[in-house]
C-alpha cells in the first residue's frame, strides 16, 4: 500500500486545482454565412476583428454563399445563422421550413436604384419628379440585382407593384454580384442596378450614375421602421444551443456599441477589408448606415410587418400566403 504525508497530498490536490482553473475553455463552433460581401454586415466584421466572439468563448466561420442561398445554407445544416433581409425567412417558413429572428443590426431600408448617366437624360425625368413618375421610368429597363427574388429584386417589383406595374414583364434583371454592377454599368450592359451604398455611391462618382431611387433619402416612406438586416437561425437551433445563440448575440451587440462609440475605428476597420474602395467611398457610405444601426439587435415587431407587408406587394409572398401571427418568428430572448 501506497502512503500519502498529509502536506503531499495537499499540496497534490491544490496543483490539481489550480491546474483544472488554469485550463482554457474550449471553443464553441459554429457558422455564420452571409449573402454577399457588403459594409451592411459591418457588426459581423467587428465581432470577428475585434475579438467579441471569442471573449465569448466562440469561433465563428463567416463564408458567402451569395443571395438567398445564404438562408438555404442554415436550413441545409451547413451554417448555423445568417444575416439577411427577412424575404427569405418568410418564403422558407411559409413552405413550412422553420425560422427564428433572433436580431436585426439596421431598422431602415437602405437599397437605391441608380440608372446610367445616359439612359437618365433619355428619361429626362424633372429634378422633383414624384414616386409615381419614377417607378413607370423603370419599364422596358434592364437592371442589375444581386440575385433573383433577393432583397435588390423585391425592392423593384415592390416598386412597381405598388405603381400598377407588371412587376414580371414591364422591365428585366440581369443578377449579378454587386461589385460587377459598377462595371456593367460603365460597359453598358445593364440600363442601371439595385443595391445598397457603396455600390450604388461608387457608380455615381465613377460612371456619373443617377439615382432614380433612395430609401435613405426618404423613398418608401411606409416602409419605416424595416426589419432590414435580421440575424436568422433554425428554429430548432436555439432551444438546443441556447449558450451558443446568447454568446452570438452578445458578440453582435458589443460590436453594435462598439461601432456606436468608434465610428472612426470602425471605418477604419471597413476601408482596411474593403480595400479595393476608394476610403473616402466607404466612409460617405458608412455615414449613411451608420443612422440605421440601433443600440442593441432587438427585433421590432412594426418593422418586421412593414417587412411582410413589402415582400407580399414585392410578389415574394402571395397575400393568401402572408405570416400574420409574427410573434411566432422572431424572438429577442437571446440578447438577456
Amino acid at each position: 500500500m501506497t502512503h500519502f504525508k498529509l502536506g503531499g497530498l495537499a499540496a497534490a490536490v491544490a496543483f490539481a486545482t489550480a491546474m483544472q482553473v488554469a485550463a482554457p475553455a474550449i471553443a464553441q463552433d459554429t457558422t455564420l454565412a452571409l449573402p454577399t460581401t457588403t459594409l451592411l454586415f459591418v457588426p459581423a466584421y467587428v465581432a470577428e476583428e475585434k475579438g467579441f466572439w471569442k471573449d465569448q468563448g466562440l469561433n465563428v466561420k463567416s463564408i458567402v454563399v451569395a443571395g438567398p442561398g445564404a438562408t438555404n445554407a442554415v436550413l441545409a445544416g451547413s451554417a448555423d445563422f445568417t444575416m439577411s433581409g427577412p424575404g427569405p425567412m418568410f418564403r422558407a417558413i411559409i413552405g413550412g421550413q422553420k425560422l427564428t429572428a433572433i436580431g436585426n443590426t439596421a431598422n431602415r431600408l437602405l437599397l437605391e436604384a441608380v440608372v446610367r448617366p445616359d439612359v437618365a437624360a433619355k428619361l429626362n425625368l424633372p429634378a422633383n419628379a414624384n414616386e409615381a413618375t419614377r417607378a413607370k421610368a423603370l419599364k422596358g429597363l434592364t437592371l442589375g440585382v444581386d440575385s433573383v427574388n433577393g432583397f435588390a429584386h423585391i425592392y423593384m417589383r415592390y416598386i412597381a407593384g405598388k405603381h400598377g406595374m407588371n412587376t414580371e414583364s414591364d422591365f428585366t434583371v440581369s443578377p449579378m454580384q454587386p461589385p460587377a454592377m459598377v462595371s456593367a454599368i460603365k460597359a453598358k450592359a445593364v440600363d442601371g442596378f439595385i443595391f445598397s451604398q457603396p455600390f450604388t455611391l461608387m457608380a455615381i462618382k465613377e460612371a456619373g450614375a443617377v439615382t432614380l431611387f433612395s430609401s435613405p433619402a426618404g423613398d418608401l416612406p411606409e416602409m419605416q421602421p424595416y426589419a432590414y438586416n435580421m440575424l436568422i437561425a433554425r428554429g430548432d437551433f436555439c432551444p438546443a444551443k441556447p449558450d451558443v445563440c446568447r454568446k452570438f448575440m452578445a458578440g453582435i451587440n458589443a460590436a453594435q456599441a462598439f461601432i456606436k462609440k468608434n465610428p472612426d475605428e470602425t471605418v477604419a476597420m471597413l476601408q482596411k477589408k474593403f480595400d479595393r474602395l476608394d476610403p473616402t467611398l466607404v466612409k460617405e457610405a458608412f455615414a449613411v448606415l451608420a443612422p440605421t444601426m440601433p443600440a442593441s439587435a432587438e427585433v421590432e415587431e412594426a418593422g418586421l410587418k412593414n417587412a411582410m407587408d413589402f415582400s407580399v406587394v414585392g410578389g415574394l409572398v402571395a397575400e393568401k400566403d402572408r405570416i400574420t401571427d409574427l410573434k411566432s418568428i422572431y424572438t429577442n430572448a437571446y440578447l438577456k
